[in-house]
């Protein structure tokens, strides 16, 4: 499951937004959004949740980064004071995200 956002900002943002012609150059035109796990896990991380998305339980581990490619992956493990976000509903965390944009 994906989240894109960003796109309602091609109709509900002033022409003269700096955000909205962020969103259109960036992702080559109007109407077309961006994923947004930024978004998502800033917005979870400063409001402490976000509908559509539940922070893992017994999920003990740590994210490892491979250095040469820049993939990175959850390896079990011990519980350790890192987590990662369950994507449950996209269309929820779009709209609210969407609307915060808006």
């Amino acid at each position: 499951l994906r989240v894109v956002t960003g796109a309602a900002l091609s109709t509900c943002a002033p022409a003269a937004s700096p955000l909205r012609q962020a969103y259109v150059d960036y992702g080559g035109g109007v109407d077309r959004g961006r994923y947004s796990w930024d978004l998502i896990t800033t917005h979870v991380a400063a409001a402490g949740g976000l509908p559509g998305v539940r922070r893992c339980s017994d999920c003990g581990g740590v994210n490892v980064v491979d250095a040469s490619s820049g993939a990175n992956a959850w390896r079990r493990g011990p519980a350790a004071n890192q987590t990662y976000l369950v994507l449950e509903d996209a269309a929820d965390a779009q709209r609210v995200i969407d609307r915060l944009l808006c």
